[in-house]
């Protein structure tokens, strides 16, 4: 979870053209005075704490959508899922 607090850090990261934003979320927590967490969520499966979502592998969980090819990568897998 993020703290909407956040915000304007997570902002400025976009803006700046970058593509990543875990920067910013130290950045902010750093200015908020609060621990960043990163959740291992690979570990989570191993560990049947998740389940599988639709027997998708782990690595395609999250898509990193930073430039324009990632963009058409991520629409043509949603649209064979039928999304």
């Amino acid at each position: 979870m993020v703290d909407r607090a956040a915000l304007p850090w997570l902002h400025v990261a976009l803006e700046s053209g970058r593509g990543g934003c875990y920067e910013a979320f130290q950045l902010a927590a750093t200015a908020l005075r609060q621990p960043v967490h990163v959740a291992p969520v690979e570990d989570a499966v191993t560990e049947a704490r998740l389940a599988r979502l639709e027997a998708l592998p782990v690595e395609n969980w999250f898509l990193n959508v930073n430039e324009p090819a990632d963009l058409a990568q991520a629409e043509t897998w949603l649209a064979g899922r039928g999304a």
